[in-house]
């Protein structure tokens, strides 16, 4: 008697050679996510650090306005007027990836509730720290006397 066909084992290697084919093919998108996370939560530090520059070494008097997620620059003009600058492209509204938020700020050690404003005054650049929830981790943001930001990712995210 012979009988044509596969075997259970025969079958099995055949399913395990498609699963891993498959695997190979798709792409990880949690990996995407977590590139799209990191670009959005540097664009915000740039942009911040560039406020600061700006405050300092330009002598401008600014204001980070930020709900949150979304997040622009004022320049305040003489009349006192708060208006968004036009001239200065690295100071351009902006908004953080979707798992990626301002979760606590504080300001001299103070904390700030949203909707946030915080001036940047002259020479003396405002000390902040912003954690940031990006997906699953904590970041952790501190400015510093002379104008720059250093990023921290805090245990326990």
């Amino acid at each position: 008697m012979n009988q044509r066909g596969f075997t259970l084992i025969e079958l099995l290697v055949v399913m395990v050679i498609l699963g891993v084919m498959l695997a190979m093919a798709m792409p990880d998108t949690r990996s995407a996510a977590a590139v799209q996370r990191q670009v959005s939560t540097e664009k915000f530090v740039a942009t911040l650090e560039a406020a600061m520059f700006a405050s300092v070494i330009g002598g401008q008097h600014l204001r980070l306005v930020s709900d949150g997620r979304r997040y622009h620059f004022e320049k305040r003009h003489a009349d006192g007027t708060w208006l968004r600058p036009h001239d200065a492209a690295a100071l351009r509204a902006g908004q953080l990836a979707d798992d990626v938020r301002i979760e606590q700020t504080w300001l001299d050690n103070k904390a700030l509730q949203p909707p946030l404003r915080i001036e940047f005054i002259g020479a003396t650049p405002p000390l902040l720290r912003i954690r940031l929830r990006d997906g699953q981790r904590l970041v952790r943001l501190d400015t510093t006397a002379s104008g720059g930001v250093v990023q921290t990712v805090e245990p326990g995210g």
